[in-house]
């Protein structure tokens, strides 16, 4: 399970977006977003435990690897995945909405890419995990995106279920079995430590 069955088509498929009715995603921050975040908490590599996302549709083992523009405080990630054995790269830029920490416009680095700006938040974000949330309604469908991500390739089931009750908690608005679960036990080791040694030249 994963992004989407044509990479080209994971923006594309969302260019009739509108932003319109979506929950108010500035009250879902933790305390912790509002009283000590700091983008730098972003950055370095995370593995996807779980997402719900419309674009994500065909593809495997996501990871994002996130730098910081210092000058900007833009953070980009980008998302790799695979389709079938087939690896495929989108960055994905997070640009800062002024005095209001952990919110966000997201785009993707690519052409086209900032005619559609999704907005997203900053849930949650700690040592171990973060939680992303995106949303905004397009004239036929209402879409929303969830990201899970963890600094460690696997986690327990109780670690697992207590970011998604943190998630729950702070009124992100998903159903824990329409999020696509990643298995990591099907995603090759060596392909894992390749993308260790990535994230390390970047840092």
């Amino acid at each position: 399970e994963g992004r989407t069955a044509r990479p080209q088509s994971m923006w594309s498929i969302l260019l009739p977006a509108l932003s319109a009715s979506c929950p108010d995603l500035e009250a879902m921050r933790s305390e912790h977003i509002l009283k000590g975040f700091q983008p730098s908490e972003l950055t370095g590599f995370w593995y996807e435990q779980a997402f719900q996302d419309v674009a994500q549709v065909g593809a495997s083992c996501p990871t994002l690897n996130s730098t910081l523009d210092n000058a900007t405080s833009v953070v980009s990630m980008d998302l790799k995945v695979k389709y079938g054995f087939i690896p495929f790269t989108i960055t994905e830029l997070y640009h800062p909405t002024q005095s209001k920490p952990g919110v966000y416009t997201k785009n993707a680095a690519e052409p086209g890419g900032s005619l559609l700006n999704l907005p997203t938040v900053v849930v949650d974000v700690q040592p171990s995990y973060m939680i992303l949330f995106t949303c905004l309604d397009l004239k036929l469908t209402h879409v929303t995106e969830v990201v899970i991500a963890t600094r460690a390739r696997t986690v327990t089931a109780a670690d697992y279920a207590a970011v998604l009750a943190t998630a729950h908690s702070l009124g992100v608005p998903f159903e824990d079995d329409k999020l696509s679960r990643v298995d990591w036990d099907k995603c090759p080791a060596q392909d894992v430590a390749q993308r260790f040694v990535l994230a390390d030249e970047r840092l």
